[in-house]
């Protein structure tokens, strides 16, 4: 990824991130007792080699991919924080890959303001801290997309094979990704012509590819189908838990508070929001399926089959999309007089939320 020259402004928005990242660090329970999920986490990596395949193929409902990455790195009788850390790497990884794809077709302000708001999500934050594969199968979902956009513009091979690769990492670190294709397919379709370098014909063979290497996933997919039953435990959505999963609380929080300053501010001043050109059209469509499938998909599945599976955790990759939405409607308050007081208050809301944040702690080792 190109290393960019920072503004002042941008500058000072940069340094937040290591220090809301630093403040995550401090108050999460990354040290603490392992969460029920996480102690099987220690068990399968805890044999040998033989055993974690046996044991994640076994007894989860994913590859052992994450797990022998896991017992590679930290051997088969890791602390508590050695279990997580490689989870809380992927964040600051994944937080890079979510800074590209925003500066494809927004400014660098509007990026370094997704970033802020990403590591401010709840889901996301529980995936960061945790012994489970969501952090490494969403750092794979969001290379995939930064070098798909990097190689339909630029149409070299490097970029072909790092899309790849992100898609097989994505996958192999959990199933529930996959449909990350139609974004992907969304973005393609939605870029101007003279934008997109890579032919329909080459995206095709990159994904036969892909379906070829995914298929060492079949027999445990058709495993995992033979005894579907025993994998549904989320309760059957609500209208609440659908409204508050399209737009959480505490962002509507942060949307309020920053609107308000900016009102505050702003009238008198010109304050105005460039609602036409807001979203490029290459960049409109994409976000919006981007935001709004992944939840409805798994709505419409757990609607459908009468087993729910609509739990935020494995649809956790809309929540860059509403990050990058969010980021923009911001970015675009003028006049500056308005933009700076709007920022100030959101981004102390999340820094303040996370310094009084508690975690809920399970004790299973």
């Amino acid at each position: 990824m190109q290393i960019e020259r920072l503004s002042g402004k941008n500058m000072f928005l940069a340094l937040l991130i290591p220090l809301l990242l630093a403040l995550i660090w401090i108050k999460s329970p990354l040290r603490d007792s392992l969460w029920l999920d996480e102690s099987i986490t220690a068990w399968i990596v805890s044999g040998s080699l033989a055993d974690v395949i046996y044991r994640s193929t076994e007894f989860q409902g994913q590859s052992p991919f994450y797990f022998i990455l896991l017992h590679t790195v930290c051997g088969d009788n890791p602390s508590e924080l050695m279990l997580r850390l490689p989870s809380f790497l992927l964040l600051i990884l994944s937080c890079t890959c979510l800074y590209g794809i925003c500066r494809h077709w927004f400014s660098q302000q509007t990026a370094l303001i997704s970033i802020l708001l990403f590591c401010g999500m709840d889901e996301i934050l529980k995936a960061a801290i945790s012994a489970r594969p969501y952090m490494l199968a969403l750092f794979g979902m969001l290379s995939a997309f930064y070098f798909f956009l990097k190689w339909i513009q630029s149409n070299r091979w490097p970029h072909a094979l790092g899309y790849l690769c992100g898609l097989f990492v994505s996958f192999y670190a959990h199933v529930v990704f996959l449909p990350t294709l139609l974004i992907h397919l969304v973005a393609y379709l939605s870029e101007v012509e003279p934008r997109r370098k890579v032919s329909i014909q080459k995206l095709l063979i990159v994904w036969i590819l892909f379906g070829i290497g995914a298929l060492p996933f079949v027999m445990q997919f058709l495993s995992l189908a033979g005894r579907h039953d025993t994998l549904y435990f989320a309760v059957a959505p609500g209208l609440k838990i659908i409204a508050l999963t399209f737009l959480p609380p505490y962002v509507l929080v942060y949307g309020i508070a920053a609107l308000l300053m900016a009102l505050i501010f702003g009238v008198g001043r010109g304050l105005y929001v460039p609602l036409s050109g807001l979203f490029p059209r290459q960049s409109l469509l994409t976000l919006s399926i981007w935001y709004l499938a992944p939840p409805l998909l798994f709505l419409l599945y757990s609607l459908i089959s009468g087993n729910s599976l609509f739990l935020p955790r494995l649809f956790s990759w809309y929540l860059p999309a509403l990050a990058i939405i969010l980021a923009r409607v911001l970015s675009s308050i003028k006049p500056q007089a308005a933009l700076m007081p709007a920022l100030v208050v959101c981004i102390g809301m999340i820094f303040f939320r996370e310094l009084l944040r508690q975690w809920h702690q399970e004790d299973w080792r």
